[in-house]
């Protein structure tokens, strides 16, 4: 007859051994992961992540000049997109801009 105790006994000790197991796999491979290489900070490189971050902001502008509402605000991520927009120095004469200005000021 099986020894219901010393049966779950096994499996126990099984698992704890396989979840030590990975836990030391994994901890290794993360010990062998490189860090990333350090990247020079240039005025150029500041100024391309500033000019993508304004496309991205322009690329979710809807036609209106809005931006979608967040969580039932209405105008908060317009407002918070034309900020961005505005201390990047985004043209204000810019179409896409003045629509923007448009729908805050309806």
């Amino acid at each position: 007859m099986i020894d219901k105790r010393s049966t779950l006994q096994r499996i126990i000790l099984a698992t704890l051994t396989a979840l030590l197991l990975s836990g030391a796999i994994i901890s290794e491979a993360h010990a062998q992961r490189r860090p990333p290489e350090p990247v020079e900070v240039t005025d150029a490189r500041v100024d391309e992540a500033i000019r993508r971050g304004c496309q991205y902001l322009l690329s979710h502008q809807r036609p209106d000049g809005s931006w979608p509402p967040y969580q039932g605000f209405t105008h908060a991520n317009t407002i918070m997109a034309m900020l961005g927009l505005a201390y990047a120095e985004y043209p204000v004469n810019d179409e896409r801009m003045q629509k923007g200005i448009k729908v805050l000021l309806e």
